[in-house]
């Protein structure tokens, strides 16, 4: 258990205990009894803790954020403070509102009496992990490219066969998502924010090709849009504030874990890799507004 999670368990119990009706109390006096014991309990390392965790079919399926990866976060634009400031350091930021109690909850064991806040901080955390497919876009997204291609509203990108392919779209609960494919794999999904219906997103099959890490808008009072990637024209893919809901001036608004590993992960555009071979990235974008 880090810090944040004894922080927030010990403040809840001790609140639960001052305010609570007297029959609660010799429970809650237990359950505090439980956590100091938890905390004097060494803490078992897993010793494969440090590596991707992949599922059957080989695809990663997690990403675990040490603390030395969170110290590095002084270097990103998760840290930059002041006149500077481009993200806050919550977990709603990093994680998408929409998305952030769940993963805290099943991945990073966040204590289970406390009432979840997406603008809790991260700072004291010593580990976050997330998937890398969000757990609710499993079921939406085939495992595979080819499938998702027999879609019959996407039946006219059956061309469409990139090394990496991203797609975002409107999914059966109403909200927005983005899935990207690697090889014909699913590789990472998530809810994302899309353009607002008078700043509608624009439509269609584009080459996405690297931008800026600490890149600003030009037109929307200097607003941050880090680890941006280039749709066309103005319209960019970058971590921003999402829950799967039309948000921003026509942007895609990703989680910022999320956007930051496709930054890295994503090949530039049209280089070639070590065997001469083209990589190309490819994003189509449709069905976002029907």
């Amino acid at each position: 258990m880090n810090k944040l999670q004894t922080g927030l368990l010990i403040g809840a119990l001790g609140i639960s205990v001052s305010s609570g009706p007297d029959q609660h109390s010799g429970y809650l006096e237990e359950q505090r009894a439980r956590l100091f014991d938890t905390l004097n309990t060494p803490e078992q390392v897993d010793p494969t803790a440090e590596s991707t965790a992949k599922s059957k079919e080989g695809i990663a399926d997690e990403v675990l954020i040490h603390t030395d990866s969170i110290a590095k976060f002084q270097n990103t634009p998760f840290a930059v403070k002041g006149r500077g400031k481009m993200i806050g350091s919550n977990l709603g930021n990093v994680l998408g509102y929409g998305q952030a109690e769940k993963i805290m909850r099943e991945r990073n064991n966040y204590p289970s009496p406390m009432q979840f806040q997406a603008v809790q901080k991260y700072d004291d955390l010593e580990t976050l992990s997330f998937p890398l497919i969000y757990p609710d876009l499993k079921e939406v997204f085939p495992n595979q490219w080819e499938e998702f291609l027999e879609n019959e509203d996407f039946l006219k990108y059956k061309d469409e066969n990139a090394d990496h392919m991203l797609v975002v779209t409107k999914v059966e609960d109403g909200k927005h998502a983005l899935a990207y494919y690697e090889d014909g794999v699913l590789k990472l999904a998530t809810y994302v924010s899309i353009g607002l219906p008078y700043r509608k997103t624009v439509s269609g099959a584009f080459d996405l090709q690297h931008d800026m890490i600490f890149r600003r808008s030009r037109k929307y009072d200097n607003a941050p849009m880090p680890y941006a990637l280039h749709i066309t024209g103005g319209f960019f893919l970058h971590q921003g504030r999402s829950d799967g809901k039309p948000r921003s001036h026509g942007c895609i608004r990703v989680p910022g874990l999320y956007q930051k590993w496709l930054y890295e992960h994503l090949p530039r555009s049209k280089k070639a890799d070590e065997t001469g071979e083209v990589q190309s990235t490819r994003i189509i974008l449709d069905k976002l507004y029907n």
